[in-house]
């Protein structure tokens, strides 16, 4: 299981995916050394979490990731992993534009549109931050089986999805994500105080 979530301007996801994308080979001579085979030396799950590789992938030399071997294994193409999960937070700025909808046969693109207060705080927010992304049930849920095999029952994730909802911005105040949505709409719009001139 490999697990990558993107903090930081290098950002983890696309470097992880390049150094993958270079390492892979869909089937490798016995000679070489230097690469692992998609087809015997799979991981079994590799989880993409604020995945930023393809806008990186414009920005720099890194491969495509809608056209690597980065993804779950299937019998259209080999793939490095058995199973690929794709995490996205819709609110995650860093992932408004050029978002991976590769598809998925086995695995799952997981996206969901909650953001929580910070405790503490003027109501100030994070939706690109790891915790944030693990404190989603589906996506904590999701990972648990898939690394631990662990199972939890209906009313388990119903409970969890309820007190997670009450702690999200949504459930504090109400607002639908459509309504926050618009909210960050009008941010750019809004007229900026005039800089004064420099003396002289």
């Amino acid at each position: 299981m490999t697990f990558c979530t993107a903090t930081g301007w290098m950002s983890p996801t696309a470097v992880a995916h390049d150094a993958l994308a270079k390492l892979y080979r869909e089937n490798v001579e016995m000679a070489d050394d230097e690469h692992l085979s998609a087809a015997t030396e799979r991981f079994e799950s590799l989880w993409m979490v604020a995945n930023v590789s393809r806008l990186l992938s414009i920005l720099t030399r890194f491969t495509d990731p809608l056209t690597s071997i980065v993804h779950d294994s299937n019998p259209d193409m080999a793939g490095c992993t058995n199973y690929f999960y794709n995490v996205r937070n819709k609110f995650d700025p860093f992932l408004y534009v050029k978002q991976y909808d590769r598809p998925i046969e086995y695995g799952r693109q997981i996206v969901f549109d909650e953001v929580r207060e910070i405790k503490d705080s003027e109501l100030k927010l994070n939706p690109h931050d790891l915790s944030e992304y693990m404190a989603c049930p589906e996506v904590t849920r999701l990972f648990l089986y898939r690394t631990l095999g662990l199972r939890f029952t209906l009313d388990e994730q119903e409970r969890a999805q309820k007190a997670y909802h009450a702690s999200s911005i949504q459930g504090i105040t109400g607002q639908t994500y459509q309504d926050i949505l618009d909210f960050i709409d009008t941010l750019g719009d809004r007229p900026f105080a005039p800089v004064p001139a420099r003396p002289g």
